[in-house]
């Protein structure tokens, strides 16, 4: 979202991916350009540099409020699958 102003909403979730890659998923308040707020989920990729500062990377997604009961339901319906999969040996 360029030219859009992003503010942390409470606290993140961290996900260790790796020994220098994490995965954080927050709330975070978007002021576009026209001056219009909206509260986005934000699941984003973040990099351990050199200098041991934390970044985040371009590899990410942000889901608007409306839809996130909708992504709550595609990922428990996710879920149920790989518990099925795992029942019957697959994978």
């Amino acid at each position: 979202m360029a030219g859009s102003a992003f503010r942390r909403i409470g606290e993140q979730s961290i996900v260790e991916t790796g020994p220098l890659r994490q995965v954080r998923c927050g709330l975070v308040g978007v002021l576009n350009r026209n001056g219009h707020e909206g509260i986005y989920l934000d699941i984003r990729q973040w990099f351990h540099d050199d200098e041991g500062q934390w970044h985040p990377t371009k590899k990410g997604v942000l889901v608007h409020e409306e839809n996130l009961e909708a992504l709550a339901n595609a990922v428990e319906r996710c879920r149920v699958e790989l518990e099925k999969e795992d029942e019957d040996g697959q994978m």
